[in-house]
């Protein structure tokens, strides 16, 4: 997923997906410039965030 589409799905802004990508709360990886973020670890994320992990 890249930024754009976290972004959305969280509704949240894309400089607070940044924020977290370079934080390491959401792990990413960069292709050139563009970032992308696993469906996994968008979940992970989601479950430590809410407590559930």
């Amino acid at each position: 997923m890249t930024v754009d589409d976290v972004s959305q799905y969280l509704c949240i802004g894309k400089n607070t997906v940044y924020e977290l990508l370079h934080s390491n709360q959401l792990k990413g990886f960069r292709i050139g410039k563009s970032w992308r973020i696993s469906k996994d670890a968008l979940n992970l994320y989601i479950k430590r965030s809410s407590g559930l992990l």
